[in-house]
């Protein structure tokens, strides 16, 4: 296998939606965010969601807004943290 077509693989594979829901998420996650701040309840961001593709519940999509939040919480402290030094 060459390299070119290894890479056009793994590419692919990165963008396909076999992917983790959170990985899928992660990605959109900003847009979630946003929806969820301007007053969407999770159950419709969540709607919007199932209909292009994901297979979530409630439960799951809760559990992945909570480690997509602690996640960018402990990004944030350690850009600060970066700063300071």
């Amino acid at each position: 296998m060459e390299k070119e077509q290894i890479q056009r693989e793994l590419i692919k594979l990165a963008k396909s939606n076999s992917r983790s829901d959170i990985s899928r998420v992660r990605e959109i996650f900003d847009e979630v965010e946003l929806a969820c701040e301007s007053g969407a309840r999770r159950e419709q961001v969540l709607k919007t969601l199932n209909n292009n593709g994901f297979g979530m519940t409630l439960g799951n999509f809760k559990t992945i807004l909570y480690r997509l939040r602690k996640e960018k919480a402990a990004k944030q402290k350690k850009q600060r943290g970066a700063k300071n030094t």
